[in-house]
C-alpha cells in the first residue's frame, strides 16, 4: 500500500468513526460523553486531512467558501429553514 493509499484509508476510517459518534448521539442523546467522543473523532478526522495536506495529496487551501455557502443553504432549504 502506498503512503497516499494508507492516508486515504485513515481518512475513510476516521469518517466512519465520526459517523458512529453521531449515531450514538442520535440513539442515546447528546450527553457530555457522547459530545466529547464526537469532538475527539472530528479532531482525528481533521488530523487525517492535515496529513493528506502535508503529503500534497490535498491542497493546503481546498475549502471553497462559495461551495460551503451553497451546501449550508441547501441543508437549510430541506430542513424548511430557508430564511
Amino acid at each position: 500500500m502506498t503512503k497516499q493509499e494508507h492516508l486515504l484509508v485513515v481518512l475513510m476510517e476516521e469518517a466512519a468513526e465520526v459517523s458512529q459518534a453521531v449515531s450514538k448521539i442520535l440513539r442515546f442523546g447528546q450527553t457530555k460523553d457522547n459530545t466529547d467522543r464526537l469532538i475527539s473523532e472530528l479532531n482525528d478526522y481533521q488530523a487525517a486531512i492535515y496529513m493528506l495536506q502535508d503529503e500534497a495529496i490535498l491542497p493546503e487551501t481546498y475549502l471553497d467558501s462559495n461551495k460551503i455557502i451553497e451546501k449550508k443553504n441547501k441543508v437549510k432549504f430541506y430542513m424548511g429553514d430557508d430564511k
